[in-house]
């Protein structure tokens, strides 16, 4: 498998992408088409550039298996305190974009 299948995978797993994109289809006529696609957007552009990232600083060591259990835990834990390391223009932005999600 090419380097970049390995990452694009590795990036898709550790984001859950999977379980998020099925959650944001399941919004379907409850909330706007624009916001949907958005967030759609949002979630590619993620798992590109964590591709990138991976492809640049883990180009050597792309197992699947071992790269997710290294990145997954940690993923999850940054993004469940995440307004603890965003300054405060970032965390601005960040209410900003929950208000118009919600």
């Amino acid at each position: 498998m090419p380097n970049i299948t390995r990452a694009f995978t590795i990036a898709q797993k550790i984001f859950g992408k999977q379980s998020l994109w099925q959650s944001v289809e399941k919004l379907d006529y409850t909330v706007k088409n624009k916001t949907q696609f958005r967030l759609m957007r949002m979630m590619n552009r993620l798992i590109r550039r964590s591709t990138r990232w991976l492809l640049r600083n883990r180009r050597d060591n792309l197992d699947i298996e071992a790269t997710v259990s290294c990145y997954a835990k940690s993923i999850a834990s940054l993004a469940n305190g995440l307004a603890d390391y965003m300054s405060p223009s970032g965390i601005k932005s960040y209410k900003s974009d929950v208000k118009d999600f919600v």
